[in-house]
């Protein structure tokens, strides 16, 4: 299970807080990056229905943004694309991997190879004038 499934599962069945993040009140629903994956990983609506368990229309509903989904598809959809949920939410598979994953995939001693190139590219800290 990916490390957001957690998160999922406590959200289940209709994920409301999900809800709120992928609409506002009043405000559109918030892009989600299904179908790019999708393309990705080089399957039709038809074959990642057939992977998930669910219909052709539902999966073009959901990438056009015309209906809700449960954490339940969308933990299906991850796993068929052989992605994270969060990532489904929050980026394009031509994206860069977010840091944050990365670090924690890494061994004690690449973290800290991390924290030292991190360092050498944003050079010193800069005292905050707040302070």
């Amino acid at each position: 299970m990916s490390t957001s499934g957690l998160y999922f599962e406590a959200m289940e069945p209709r994920l409301p807080g999900l809800q709120s993040f992928l609409m506002g009140k009043g405000q559109p629903r918030r892009r989600i990056y299904l179908k790019e994956w999708r393309e990705h990983r080089g399957y039709s609506q038809e074959k990642l229905a057939e992977l998930t368990d669910r219909t052709i229309g539902n999966i073009s509903k959901i990438e056009r943004g015309l209906t809700d989904f449960t954490g339940t598809s969308l933990r299906e959809f991850a796993i068929a694309l052989e992605c994270d949920e969060l990532d489904i939410l929050t980026r394009p598979p031509t994206e860069y991997e977010n840091l944050w994953k990365l670090y924690g995939r890494a061994s004690p001693e690449a973290r800290r190879q991390f924290e030292r190139m991190a360092q050498a590219l944003l050079g010193p800290e800069k005292p905050d004038p707040e302070r």
